[in-house]
């Protein structure tokens, strides 16, 4: 996201000695669309994975990448929906290790 790389520094730089106030709550504000976009994100790799792996396993092939699928979408998708999950570096390292499992296992093709 360009906010994070882009934006975030230059209003930092641009409110830490004039406007400190202000600049925070352009920060906060920031932040939270943060988390909003990084969610929808995460959950729409959450259900292209969840729907590739029903598929192969309807079509009773590549069963042992829909093994590793189904935990690898609900898991992550649970945690966002059911949850007030914060997104940080812990949690989105357990959300794409989950995610890096299924990865090679779908690329593989196993049948």
């Amino acid at each position: 996201m360009p906010f994070d790389g882009f934006i975030v520094p230059q209003l930092a730089g641009r409110f830490a000695a004039d406007a400190p106030e202000t600049g925070l709550i352009l920060l906060r504000a920031i932040g939270v669309a943060i988390q909003i976009f990084s969610k929808a994100g995460i959950l729409a790799h959450c259900a292209a994975i969840l729907i590739w792996s029903c598929t192969a396993w309807k079509a009773k092939r590549a069963r042992a990448t829909a093994i590793i699928g189904l935990p690898a979408a609900l898991r992550p998708a649970g945690l966002l929906l059911f949850t007030d999950q914060v997104l940080h570096p812990q949690s989105l390292m357990m959300i794409f290790s989950l995610h890096a499992l299924w990865y090679p296992a779908a690329a593989s093709g196993r049948r």
